[in-house]
């Protein structure tokens, strides 16, 4: 039997995918708690002790990477994502956080039942549908990349450094969302993690890390906040910097 914990901020799916599991066999499956939100999630699996957590990345407040990150640190289940997106950036964030497998929300019934026995058997399992252009992505990286904080320990990955650089503009986390046509739990997610790796407590100090660590070049940050007009929060933090 695999004991499963669904966290899902939408009722209507959290409701389809606890009556889906329920008709599963060979092997069986029962889902042994549900919540709409990672503080409850976290509580229900300390409870429950589930082997798989199926968990909507869009999750309202901290968001599904960085409960994702919580989970894997406490407890020894694994993380199956359940997502929207396709991106193969997003993905990678995914599993770069600790998810054992990412599945697209839109999969039919057997793909979901082979992504939760699959995950349980160990073996990661990513959707076909992103696979592909997620593996293309990884080669292309690894091939054409060179991860400037490595030497220091720290290595962010591609969408992070993304992130950090629209950051250091003086981009809201509402507006980073809009630009990369993602979610605002997405970014708080990503943002959390950067922070998480660079050792910082808030946007200030992310930038100055980045520009110690290679990641950001402090002039051309100031001439994109000029040249762009940037707003007064974003122009506060390069005066922030500069003092």
């Amino acid at each position: 039997m695999i004991r499963i914990v669904i966290i899902e901020g939408q009722p209507l799916l959290r409701i389809g995918l606890v009556r889906a599991i329920s008709q599963f066999t060979h092997p069986s499956m029962s889902v042994c708690g549900e919540a709409d939100c990672e503080d409850e999630g976290i509580e229900m699996i300390a409870q429950t002790l589930p082997d798989i957590v199926l968990l909507n990345l869009d999750l309202p407040g901290m968001g599904g990477i960085e409960a994702t990150i919580a989970i894997k640190r406490r407890f020894k289940c694994k993380v199956v994502i359940l997502s929207t997106l396709a991106d193969p950036e997003v993905v990678a964030l995914a599993l770069d956080s600790g998810a054992d497998s990412y599945l697209l929300i839109s999969s039919d019934l057997e793909s979901l039942k082979l992504a939760i026995q699959d995950t349980h058997k160990g073996q990661g399992w990513v959707d076909p549908r992103v696979s592909k252009t997620f593996l293309a992505s990884k080669r292309h990286q690894e091939k054409n990349h060179f991860i400037k904080g490595k030497k220091f320990g720290i290595t962010l990955t591609i969408t992070e450094i993304r992130t950090l650089k629209l950051i250091a503009r003086g981009l809201s986390n509402e507006q980073i969302a809009e630009m990369q046509n993602v979610s605002l739990g997405t970014v708080k997610s990503c943002v959390y993690v950067i922070n998480q790796k660079l050792e910082v407590r808030n946007r200030v100090q992310a930038i100055i890390r980045g520009i110690l660590l290679g990641y950001l070049s402090y002039n051309t940050i100031i001439l994109e906040a000029v040249s762009n007009e940037f707003t007064e929060p974003g122009i506060s933090n390069f005066a922030a910097i500069r003092n």
